[in-house]
């Protein structure tokens, strides 16, 4: 706890101490144990709300020192879909002082996929590499590199994963390709149950869950009510 569950966030009104939630706490030891079992992907299951990027968060901290202890340098990917998922995310690592180096385009990504180092910066401060895939997702070449450095631990985590992660698409394919032992951690809030984008089918089963309820009873969730509205504000509607 004190080494890896403690942090200091950098906010609008000064630096405030953060703790891991015990959610974030579980999902951690949950992902350690899958590891442990040389299982390499899975689901991370958090009501929204429930501090997701904080926990990819607390993982880099976490694993850095559980493959270091491997002799294996691991490098750290956040993958979102949208442009200001991306802007979100850099806020939040940033403020919880990780160097983030975020990537836009395909070419962009296949170049950090053959660079044969952990982190960009000089400084030797741990780093995130946030990539946004909403401009090259359906690219059918977005990595076709082979001469990755395999001393280098590549972990994902791929946000928002019941959405557009499309398994007929080509991004699936070509990350899975650009690096067979990388380890894909899928979050979600929401997974998707349908049968055609099945979240479990193409990220594994589910690491550890945390549902709604237990939002709401931990306090940090309003229930939802549903409020029938007046038949005249119906018919004025």
């Amino acid at each position: 706890m004190l080494r890896y569950a403690l942090t200091y966030v950098s906010e609008t009104d000064g630096l405030q101490k953060h703790i891991m939630r015990y959610p974030q706490l579980f999902a951690t030891k949950a992902i350690e144990r899958k590891l442990n079992e040389r299982v390499r992907k899975g689901i991370i299951w958090h009501t929204q709300g429930s501090g997701k990027t904080a926990l990819a968060f607390y993982n880099v901290r976490f694993l850095t020192d559980y493959f270091q202890k491997q002799q294996i340098i691991p490098k750290f990917y956040f993958i979102v879909d949208r442009v200001d998922l991306l802007t979100q995310a850099q806020r939040e690592f940033t403020s919880r002082g990780l160097i983030v180096h975020t990537i836009n385009s395909r070419e962009a990504f296949a170049r950090d996929i053959k660079v044969t180092q952990a982190i960009h910066n000089h400084t030797g401060k741990p780093e995130i590499t946030v990539v946004n895939i909403q401009k090259f997702k359906d690219d059918p070449d977005v990595v076709s590199a082979q001469d990755y450095d395999v001393t280098i631990q590549r972990v994902y985590f791929l946000d928002e994963v019941h959405r557009s992660y499309n398994p007929k698409g080509s991004f699936l394919a070509n990350l899975d390709q650009s690096d067979r032992n990388a380890i894909k951690i899928g979050l979600t809030g929401t997974p998707l149950l349908g049968e055609d984008y099945n979240s479990r089918i193409l990220f594994g089963d589910y690491t550890h869950k945390y549902y709604y309820n237990a939002s709401i009873a931990d306090g940090y969730t309003l229930r939802l009510i549903r409020e029938e509205i007046a038949t005249n504000y119906k018919i004025a509607l």
